[in-house]
């Protein structure tokens, strides 16, 4: 199979540069390498053990098993960030932004994140309207710390309204959260079948564990390919060969640019489809290298800050600013080839005389030509981009993407000396929250 395809032509640094900073990555790959060979669950970085820990998916495996997807409807996920971000980038981009508008095909994910009193009661009205009863819908309450305010909060109206209108849902209830924690001894207490998030891997790094295979696997997401194309991309990311290792060029390129005060990184997406992957994206590198302290303690308040945009649409929005505001920031271009997929404009056009050159061409190769004319302007701006080439959006493809950005993020945590899974800035605004509520 093919792999994603990555051009760093555009970074404007040689070599010679980029092995430098890959030289100081070397003891690094080698514990990240040992990490992943072992299995070792025990070690910050145990998410790279996930596309091929096998006893972990036949446990998903066998409870997805319990509930036919044949009979179910609706699977609501409650969860927020890393609890749902990855597996909502995962589902819209496999199936589509307008996947809510087709009522055939089922089953179908809908996401709780946030507390909204609308989106509650579109949820409630939907279940009430179009489940015949309560074998057709379940409920994943996911949280890895076990006390997400929005995700207990949501889970709570939830269970009350539905069980009013279906009477009792227990067997309808999926706990996923960190085994042994308060949320988990909740979930044994009541009955709700449950399963376990890895202790050592955060949020932002388990959409590989039953955080995303769970839920993804109910909706016949072929689990098992997206899988096998983050094991396949782990390799190539885990290797001694620094050109052929995208993780430490692209992070060599980022952290290179970084201390040239480049510190925005633009991810430019030229399909639709790839927003939430994107705002998966912008969660990993923000929550990672965003920190006030260095592993040593020292306060360098380091970090990048992810934004997305979305070709073609942010061309007409953003390209002035990005092409004659600032430069401070760095571009990685994500399009797919989608080969085969093709609906071309007539070879006799209606509006005769506005455009010329695209009579007779595909959608795809209209988008590809914008895109080349966007890079080409990057160029002779001397404006910093990567560029990456999706032969499809498929598991394998999706599953290749998201290890590279993981393990990218890590190596890039590693060049500025910060530690890329922690959080403890986010406690304060927690701590807060909890102080007003307790009022």
């Amino acid at each position: 199979m093919k792999n994603l395809k990555f051009d760093y032509t555009g970074g404007k640094i040689k070599d010679k540069e980029i092995a430098n900073i890959a030289n100081g990555l070397e003891e690094y790959r080698d514990h990240l390498c040992a990490v992943a060979e072992k299995g070792d669950f025990f070690q910050p970085e145990a998410s790279l053990c996930l596309p091929s820990d096998n006893l972990s998916s036949q446990r998903i495996e066998n409870m997805v098993m319990r509930f036919p997807s044949r009979l179910l409807k609706y699977i609501v996920v409650v969860g927020i960030g890393g609890s749902n971000l990855g597996t909502a980038a995962l589902y819209t981009a496999l199936m589509g932004t307008q996947d809510a508008f087709d009522p055939t095909r089922l089953p179908k994910l809908l996401f709780l994140d946030t507390t909204s009193t609308d989106k509650m009661s579109e949820i409630l009205h939907l279940l009430n309207h179009n489940a015949r009863n309560r074998g057709e819908f379940l409920i994943n309450i996911i949280s890895k710390s076990g006390d997400t305010v929005e995700t207990i909060a949501n889970f709570e109206i939830l269970y009350k309204e539905l069980t009013k209108i279906f009477g009792d849902i227990t067997s309808r209830i999926i706990v996923t959260t960190d085994k042994g924690l308060k949320l988990w001894r909740c979930a044994e207490k009541l009955d709700f079948p449950r399963l376990y998030i890895p202790r050592q891997i955060g949020g932002r790094y388990s959409v590989f564990s039953a955080v995303g295979l769970f839920p993804l696997s109910l909706v016949d997401i072929d689990t098992r390919s997206l899988l096998l194309g983050a094991e396949t991309m782990r390799e190539m990311c885990l290797s001694s060969n620094t050109l052929e290792n995208p993780a430490i060029m692209s992070a060599a390129l980022l952290y290179i640019h970084y201390q040239k005060n480049i510190t925005i990184h633009n991810n430019f997406l030229f399909d639709p489809r790839l927003e939430l992957v994107g705002k998966w994206y912008c969660q990993l590198i923000a929550e990672s290298l965003g920190k006030k302290h260095d592993t040593d303690g020292n306060i360098v308040r380091a970090g990048i800050t992810p934004i997305i945009s979305i070709g073609l649409t942010d061309l007409h929005s953003m390209a002035q600013l990005y092409l004659g505001g600032p430069q401070d920031k760095f571009t990685t271009f994500l399009s797919v080839r989608d080969e085969g997929k093709d609906i071309n404009v007539p070879e006799i056009p209606l509006l005769e005389g506005l455009i010329t050159g695209i009579s007779g061409h595909s959608l795809e190769f209209i988008t590809d030509a914008i895109k080349q004319g966007v890079q080409a302007t990057y160029k002779n701006l001397n404006l910093p981009f990567m560029s990456i080439v999706m032969p499809e959006i498929s598991p394998y493809y999706l599953g290749q993407y998201l290890q590279f950005e993981m393990i990218k993020t890590m190596y890039l945590a590693k060049l500025l000396r910060v530690n890329a899974f922690d959080q403890p800035a986010v406690e304060q605004y927690k701590i807060a929250t909890r102080k007003i509520l307790e009022q």
